[in-house]
């Protein structure tokens, strides 16, 4: 027993070698590129290897968070989550967007779970709800962190339509909880909207598209592209109401 928990205490060392790795290429992977989609193909891939069995006992394997080998993508979220929250304000614009792109379409895949989902209401909660990147409700919200905001909507735009609207917690929430236990907080901008419940819920869901005219509007003069992107990314998170019937 004890040699063969510390196998596995060793695996999980090289699982999370495994996952860091795969975050560095996801960095320099343009989020743009086919290559982006091979990679996320590839998670999906070593997802369907599982649940990887015991010879002997026929027991699943079963790391030490409670997840399933390879069904689960044992500790994948947590890395991610990891890398994306320490790095949010450190990466480099390029990074940030190509990360945001990675994640969306794992999100948008299923390959594991919606707990992935969590690291855009980081994004989300720095970019349009928090006071201290955003000197007022309509003024500019920090353009290094918009860019990988409409990298996000553009992979995922329906899944976080669908998070809000729908009400779904983001499961399991344990686990997000242990991670972070402010990860669904929502930011003092969002807070004096009326916004208070943290999570995907539709009225953040509808301060964000409100927030995103307001920025649209406030910098149309002096940078139109940054305008046209707020309002486009409005826009593809309203259109949803009309494409699902929910106006």
């Amino acid at each position: 027993m004890h040699s063969s928990t510390q196998a596995l205490g060793v695996f999980e060392v090289d699982l999370h070698d495994l996952w860091y790795k795969l975050i560095a290429i996801a960095k320099v992977t343009p989020a743009k590129d086919a290559e982006a989609d091979r990679i996320v193909a590839q998670v999906v891939r070593l997802r369907e290897l599982g649940p990887l069995t015991h010879k002997d006992t026929g027991k699943e394997t079963v790391m030490s968070n409670g997840q399933r080998l390879w069904s689960d993508l044992p500790f994948l979220e947590e890395d991610l989550y990891k890398a994306w929250t320490d790095g949010l304000h450190t990466m480099t614009p390029s990074q940030r967007e190509n990360l945001a792109g990675f994640m969306t379409r794992l999100v948008g895949s299923n390959a594991c779970g919606d707990g992935i989902a969590s690291c855009a209401l980081r994004l989300f909660r720095a970019a349009l709800e928090t006071s201290e990147e955003s000197p007022s409700t309509d003024g500019p919200a920090s353009e290094y962190l918009l860019s990988a905001l409409f990298t996000w909507l553009y992979w995922g735009s329906f899944k976080i339509w669908k998070l809000s609207v729908f009400g779904a917690p983001l499961t399991p929430e344990a686990r997000l909880n242990a991670m972070d236990s402010n990860w669904g907080d929502v930011g003092d901008l969002g807070i004096a909207a009326g916004v208070e419940e943290k999570g995907f819920i539709e009225k953040r869901l509808r301060f964000w598209i409100t927030r995103l005219e307001g920025i649209a509007a406030h910098v149309a003069e002096k940078d139109s592209t940054l305008s046209d992107m707020c309002k486009w990314s409005a826009a593809l998170l309203s259109q949803w109401y009309d494409t699902m019937n929910r106006g």
